[in-house]
């Protein structure tokens, strides 16, 4: 599964950018079923809504404050942002949106993606709690795997 058309460009372009995967690349993958428990607080910090039209601008404004993810981060969620079987979603404390993640679901396998937190948000839940919400979205759609990868930039 490719979650965006283009992503292999993506990665050339972060390497040419100077970025580089490093070793610490991992994927994680589980079984979905609506026993499967995310150990987390029972309620999240704030509130977790699909990102529609109308709250790009709020997307946009995470996407924006985290200024150490490189310009293709940026790319690639706004990319899955309002795709067919893609789903964008924010956190909000408050008002205030401080954190996002994308879900994109194929062949009843699910890809958990791009999440992102502003540095003042982090350590609070956010992004704990918007993964448990894009597992409740990828069941609900039917999806039965669930597939993630984390790397950092050196």
């Amino acid at each position: 599964m490719t979650p965006l058309p283009g992503w292999e460009q993506r990665h050339s372009e972060l390497d040419a950018a100077g970025l580089r995967r490093c070793v610490e690349l991992v994927w994680l993958g589980a079984k979905l079923d609506r026993g499967f428990v995310l150990p987390c607080s029972p309620a999240p910090p704030g509130k977790i809504v699909l990102a529609t039209a109308e709250r790009r601008a709020d997307l946009l404004r995470v996407l924006t404050l985290e200024e150490t993810q490189p310009p293709a981060f940026e790319d690639a969620t706004l990319g899955l942002f309002e795709r067919p079987g893609a789903f964008t979603l924010l956190a909000y404390d408050g008002d205030r949106p401080v954190a996002t993640g994308c879900l994109y679901v194929q062949d009843g396998v699910a890809y958990l993606a791009n999440g992102l937190t502003i540095p003042d948000a982090r350590g609070r839940g956010f992004q704990t709690h918007l993964i448990r919400r894009r597992i409740e979205v990828a069941l609900d759609i039917g999806a039965r795997i669930a597939v993630s990868a984390t790397y950092r930039f050196l």
